[in-house]
């Protein structure tokens, strides 16, 4: 069982970074539609201010409520895709942070914290976004799993 799957030969590498303030997931969606984004990759590196994340609860069907953190937090690793969703563009991320504890560097106090990205107040973030121009992926549910997954992957020309 393969599910889907579709060759990309031709791309290209959009490099950006995010101003302070800004919301982290908005802010990677604005960026890939402005340069015409089909589909593609992410990942970010950075710091935040804010942060939510989820983690899709597979026994229940449904994303957990967020964790929300407020206070700074060190990216260490954002990952995503870009595809279409309902005919917009849509971008599924996760993101992984770190943070010192009240108990303070020191004493070794970091804590981790990361899941499904929901939403983030940049303090600083650099991104680089992989087009994907010759490739559509489009996401519907997943009756499986309950997700919203890529149920369709089209070429372009």
């Amino acid at each position: 069982m393969a599910g889907i799957s579709i060759e990309s030969f031709k791309g290209r590498r959009i490099i950006g970074r995010l101003e302070m303030g800004e919301e982290l997931h908005a802010g990677l969606l604005e960026a890939a539609r402005k340069h015409g984004v089909l589909a593609g990759t992410v990942t970010a590196i950075g710091a935040v201010s804010r942060l939510e994340v989820s983690e899709y609860e597979q026994s229940a069907g449904r994303y957990a409520e967020p964790i929300v953190r407020q206070g700074d937090a060190e990216i260490l690793n954002l990952g995503g895709n870009f595809s279409y969703k309902d005919g917009e563009l849509f971008l599924h991320a996760h993101i992984l942070t770190s943070y010192i504890t009240p108990q303070g560097r020191d004493a070794g106090a970091v804590s981790i914290l990361g899941g499904h990205l929901v939403s983030a107040a940049v303090f600083a973030c650099e991104y680089i976004i992989e087009a994907l121009d010759d490739v559509e992926l489009t996401r519907g549910l997943h009756e499986p799993t309950g997700l919203q997954l890529w149920v369709e992957a089209a070429k372009k020309e």
